[in-house]
């Protein structure tokens, strides 16, 4: 199972809270995405959108025929 977080300051406060309860599941990813990627990439978003997605060194690049938003997800906690 994998849990992407992306609400900034929020998803942390969550973490911190749930991190040694979680910490039992080997089955468990967690992924924080950083708040200013995902509102930049929210502003991508319209009726008949086409993106494209790159994923090279650990960062997702998505980018539409005119802008492009570099992701560089945190991974908080990974599968044992």
């Amino acid at each position: 199972m994998i849990i992407y977080c992306h609400s900034g300051h929020s998803a942390e406060l969550w973490w911190q809270k749930s991190q040694d309860k979680l910490e039992r599941f080997d089955n468990l990813t967690v992924i924080n995405l950083p708040a200013e990627a995902t509102q930049a990439l929210a502003k991508f978003t319209q009726r008949n959108m086409q993106l494209q997605c790159t994923l090279q060194d650990g960062q997702v690049w998505l980018s539409n025929n005119t802008d492009s938003v570099a992701i560089e997800p945190t991974v908080w906690k990974t599968t044992a």
